[in-house]
C-alpha cells in the first residue's frame, strides 16, 4: 500500500504565505507520495522514486548526509526535515574536476515525492511553489555558511558553533539543555567542517570538559548553556579563548 500524505500537512511552512481562502484546497490537492529510507549508505538510482521530471525529494523526518570526494579531500552536508535535494543531479561528470558523490542516511529518512504530477498541481498556489524554491536557496546558502566555519582556526570553534548552526534548524529545547537530533559520527561531522576525525574527537571531549556539549550516541548532541557569542571565539581565536559555560551570556535558541 502506497502511502501519501497532504504536503501541507507534512510541512505546514510551506502554506504560511498562501491566503486563507485557500489553504483548505491546497492541503487537499497538494497530496504526495510518501517513500521511506533505512539508516546506511544509500545509492540513488537516476530515476530514484519516480521523481526525476519533476521538483525533487523534501524530507519530512530523518536526516541524511551528502558527501563529495575529490582524490583524498572530501566535504559533507547535513540534510534534514524541510530539505530538498534532487539526487540524480551529478556534481560535475563533464566538468573539469568531477567530484565522487555519495549519500548516508544517519536516521530512517521519509521523503515526500515532488514528482511531475505533483508540480502539474501546483499552478493555482505560487506562494507554495516560491516556498519550495526558498528551501533550495536556503540549503545552498547553509552550506556557504559552513565553509565559513570551516576557516576558524580552531576545531573545537568549528565543532561547537556548526552543531548551534544545525541546532538553530532542528534542535529542541530540553530542561537540561538543547537536543540536536542529528546522531553524527566523528568523521561525518568533521567532514561537515574541514577535520579529520581525531580531530573531532578531541575537541568533543574538550567541550564536554567545559561543560559546552554532550555527545548522546544514537540521540545525537546535547548543547549546554546558550549559544556562543563572543567575538574571539568567531574570530577563530586560540582554544585557549573558548568560553566556559558559566561565561556564555546570550539567549538559549
Amino acid at each position: 500500500m502506497v502511502d501519501r500524505a497532504s504536503l501541507l500537512k507534512l510541512d505546514p511552512d510551506l502554506g504560511s504565505e498562501l491566503p486563507d481562502e485557500s489553504c483548505a484546497l491546497a492541503a487537499e490537492r497538494l497530496i504526495v507520495r510518501l517513500e521511506r529510507l533505512p539508516a546506511g549508505d544509500w545509492h540513488p538510482q537516476p530515476d530514484e522514486f519516480g521523481a526525476r521530471g519533476g521538483i525533487g525529494l523534501l524530507i519530512g523526518d530523518g536526516f541524511i548526509v551528502r558527501h563529495v570526494k575529490l582524490e583524498h579531500r572530501a566535504g559533507a552536508e547535513v540534510l534534514g526535515p524541510g530539505d530538498l535535494l534532487r539526487p540524480w543531479q551529478d556534481d560535475g561528470e563533464y566538468a573539469v574536476y568531477p567530484y565522487v558523490p555519495g549519500w548516508r542516511a544517519v536516521t530512517g529518512v521519509t521523503f515526500a515525492v515532488l514528482d511531475l504530477a505533483f508540480a502539474s498541481r501546483l499552478g493555482p498556489f505560487p506562494q507554495v511553489t516560491a516556498a519550495i524554491t526558498g528551501r533550495a536557496m536556503s540549503r545552498s546558502r547553509r552550506v556557504a555558511g559552513h565553509l565559513v566555519l570551516a576557516q576558524l582556526a580552531s576545531v573545537e570553534h568549528r565543532v561547537l558553533l556548526v552543531l548551534w548552526q544545525l541546532a538553530d534548524l532542528w534542535g529542541r529545547v530540553r530542561p537540561d539543555g538543547v537536543l540536536l537530533p542529528v546522531p553524527l559520527t566523528h568523521r561525518l561531522l568533521g567532514l561537515t567542517i574541514g577535520a579529520r576525525r581525531p580531530s573531532v574527537t578531541t575537541a568533543l571531549g574538550a567541550l564536554a570538559e567545559q561543560d559546552l556539549v554532550r555527545s548522546l550516541g544514537r540521540e545525537g548532541f546535547l548543547l549546554l548553556g546558550p549559544p556562543p557569542q563572543d567575538l574571539p571565539l568567531l574570530r577563530g581565536a586560540a582554544t585557549s579563548s573558548l568560553p566556559s559555560r558559566a561565561l556564555l551570556s546570550a539567549p538559549p535558541v
